[in-house]
């Protein structure tokens, strides 16, 4: 499988796009991001490589569009119920690698399920644990405040070159 196959591109920007979520990046997020594809069969090392650079050079110059567009793209996906599943599995262990579950990150978290097609239900069935991150937030009015909030925090960032043993 390549870097051609969108799903895996989806998955690719999932896990960076919440490495980023909440205003940090640990060491422990990207070995997420490494052991996640280095381990597995989806990429080889020079396709994971080139896409994990174009995506650090596009975040870098243009945070809030490159958030938007990852967000708009994950709507506009065609993906299944079991596809969608892998977007939410590979948001959760990214956003609790390093062990510090941030409001950032849980409000990300809720853009992103937003913009699938599968029921919280579903979603419980397979990851019980995260019924908090589900929850309507009474904090914001639009999910264009949401938005803002959080990339108030992500815009303080550059992505470093994250580079695959």
């Amino acid at each position: 499988m390549t870097l051609n196959n969108n799903l895996d591109k989806l998955i690719l920007k999932t896990s960076f796009v919440c490495t980023v979520c909440d205003g940090n990046i640990d060491e422990r997020e990207i070995n997420i991001i490494e052991n996640l594809f280095s381990k597995t069969s989806l990429f080889n090392h020079e396709e994971l490589q080139s896409e994990l650079d174009k995506l650090t050079e596009e975040f870098n110059q243009n945070t809030d569009h490159f958030i938007k567009e990852y967000l708009s793209e994950l709507q506009g996906a065609d993906l299944s119920e079991s596809q969608q599943l892998q977007i939410i599995k590979t948001a959760i262990e990214t956003i609790k690698a390093d062990e510090n579950v941030d409001y950032n990150e849980i409000k990300f978290f809720k853009l992103l399920r937003n913009q699938l097609s599968i029921s919280n239900e579903s979603i419980l069935e397979e990851f019980p644990e995260i019924e908090v991150y589900l929850e309507p937030d009474a904090i914001y009015t639009s999910i264009e405040e949401q938005m803002q909030s959080i990339f108030n925090n992500i815009r303080k960032i550059t992505m470093p070159k994250i580079n695959i043993p």
